[in-house]
């Protein structure tokens, strides 16, 4: 039966607020955990007003194990387009009141286009992640779907900086995709990153673990090294991802942003840049503070991969620093450090150098 503009209009509405809604009880019970909504991170993380959301009605086409009574708008992530500091960005965010975030094809597809219209246009991706993993009603199809976001990630690395955030248990799909990208920050005590969890570990494994000792914050950032930067929680991740834009290109054709800073054009006349030997208690980055009145990311980006004789090196720390008006990386460490704990350390220089690489090819063409 034909419907008047006017019902369309109303129907279209309707469809809009639920997906704005979401499901009110699992928002709750996110903001009970300290957590924000999908849709909060956003109004966070951009510039206010500055978002546009794309295909916010897209459903699963997927009917059976009773998926097609369980269909909301948006299918888990929140997609679009907006600015951070005036600059474009491209961001999804998954929404875990919505089928616990899980992926499905749609919701896959739509990851997929973000990453690959940021590509084209030449705008950093940032993802929010908070995922169950793979939705299992949805079967082979399914992981066709996340397989273009893995390629995606694939061919967007090194022509825009890629970064991710895991702001809740982040499984399977989850974690892959994050892994492949330029930057990880990870929310302490409220994120986990794993392939299978700990019934799976318990089952085959016959070892008892939890979400934290599995995948936490702490194990990836001091063991497996996975995760660049912790944040104690959703805002202070927002807030860390909005800073680390402004010391990136938005693409590799691009230059960093460019600021008017406040150095001291005398730094360069410090005796303690002339000496032959570091003195007792040398602290390498308050000699880089003074040489090059820079202005630091975070110096928790210098944390390796932990070694059993050595740990990871605390004093070996790979920031973005400022000088003058240009943005640079740097890696420094101090010399009382075991040899050794230099190894690990070696790959987080070599990920730095790679990430820096974005700004100099374009002047390499």
């Amino acid at each position: 039966m034909a419907q008047s503009r006017e019902d369309l209009e109303k129907k279209l509405s309707e469809r809009e607020q639920i997906a704005l809604d979401a499901d009110p009880k699992a928002a709750a019970r996110q903001r009970a955990e300290g957590k924000l909504t999908a849709r909060e991170r956003i109004d966070k993380l951009l510039d206010p007003g500055s978002f546009v959301e794309e295909f916010m009605l897209a459903e699963t086409p997927c009917s059976d194990f009773g998926m097609a009574e369980k269909r909301q708008p948006s299918d888990g992530v929140v997609t679009g387009f907006g600015k951070i500091e005036g600059r474009p960005v491209y961001v999804y965010s998954q929404d875990r009141a919505v089928l616990a975030g899980s992926v499905g094809s749609a919701h896959a597809e739509k990851i997929a286009y973000v990453i690959q219209t940021a590509r084209k246009l030449g705008v950093p991706v940032i993802g929010l992640n908070d995922s169950a993993g793979a939705r299992i009603q949805e079967g082979l199809s399914v992981t066709s779907a996340i397989g273009k976001i893995f390629f995606e990630n694939s061919i967007a690395s090194g022509c825009i900086p890629q970064i991710s955030a895991i702001m809740g248990p982040c499984i399977g799909v989850g974690s892959y995709s994050p892994a492949l990208t330029d930057f990880i920050i990870q929310v302490q005590n409220t994120s986990q990153m794993f392939i299978t969890g700990p019934a799976v570990i318990k089952e085959v494994l016959g070892e008892t673990v939890t979400m934290e000792e599995l995948g936490g914050a702490k194990i990836h950032s001091e063991v497996s090294g996975v995760t660049d930067l912790v944040a104690k929680n959703d805002e202070e991740c927002l807030a860390t991802i909005r800073k680390l834009i402004g010391f990136l290109p938005s693409s590799f054709e691009s230059l960093p942003p460019r600021k008017a800073r406040s150095d001291d054009p005398m730094r360069s006349r410090d005796p303690s840049r002339h000496r032959l030997g570091p003195p007792p208690g040398f602290d390498p980055s308050q000699r880089e503070r003074s040489a090059c009145g820079w202005s630091l990311l975070c110096e928790g980006l210098g944390r390796c991969p932990r070694r059993a004789s050595s740990g990871f090196h605390p004093k070996r720390q790979t920031p973005f620093r400022v000088r003058g008006e240009r943005e640079d990386g740097v890696a420094f460490s101090a010399p009382e450090k075991p040899p050794d704990a230099c190894t690990p350390a070696a790959r987080r220089e070599g990920r730095v150098a790679a990430q820096c690489c974005a700004t100099t090819r374009r002047r390499k063409r």
